[in-house]
C-alpha cells in the first residue's frame, strides 16, 4: 500500500481522551504509508462536525468540507480517522465536495496490511448521511427549536 496519509484527530480521542501519538505510531509500522499534518492537528485539530450534520445539515457540511479541504492541501490520498462519526461526516463531506482524498478508518488500513479485506462502507454513509438530511429538513432540530 503505498498512499500518503493524514490522520483527522477526532474531539473523543485527541481533545477528549488525549491520543495523538498512538494512531500516528500505528500508521507509521504499515510499510508504504507516508504520514503529512494537516494545518490544524493534534490539540488544534478541528472538529468534523458530525453532530452539527444532524441538527444543522448545511453549517455541519460547510464546516465538513473545510476540514476535507485541509486534508487535501495536506497532499493526502487518504485522511484517517478511528471514530466512526467523524468517519461518516468527513466521507460525506469529501462526497459532496468532490474531493480527491479518500476517507478511511485506522482499522480498515490495519486489515488491508494485514491482507485482510475490510468491508465497503462508503455508498452505505453517503446514502444514510443523504437520507437524515432529507428527513431532518424543515423539522424542529433544523429550525434550531428545542424538542418536547
Amino acid at each position: 500500500m503505498n498512499a500518503t496519509v493524514t490522520v483527522h484527530d477526532s474531539c473523543h480521542t485527541g481533545r477528549w481522551a488525549g491520543l495523538y501519538d498512538a494512531p500516528r505510531k500505528i500508521l507509521s509500522m504499515i510499510p508504504g504509508l507516508k504520514l503529512s499534518e494537516m494545518r490544524h492537528n493534534r490539540e488544534n485539530s478541528l472538529c468534523c462536525r458530525a453532530v452539527a450534520m444532524l441538527s444543522n445539515p448545511k453549517i455541519g457540511l460547510s464546516i465538513a468540507v473545510k476540514r476535507v479541504r485541509e486534508a487535501v492541501e495536506a497532499n493526502a490520498d487518504i485522511n484517517v480517522t478511528n471514530c466512526s462519526g467523524c468517519l461518516s461526516a468527513l466521507t460525506f463531506a469529501s462526497h459532496y465536495s468532490k474531493a480527491d482524498v479518500k476517507v478511511r478508518d485506522i482499522t480498515d488500513l490495519l486489515m488491508e496490511a494485514l491482507g485482510m479485506q475490510p468491508e465497503k462502507t462508503k455508498e452505505r454513509i453517503i446514502s444514510y448521511m443523504e437520507k437524515a438530511a432529507k428527513m431532518l429538513e424543515g423539522s424542529r432540530v433544523t429550525q434550531g427549536k428545542q424538542r418536547l
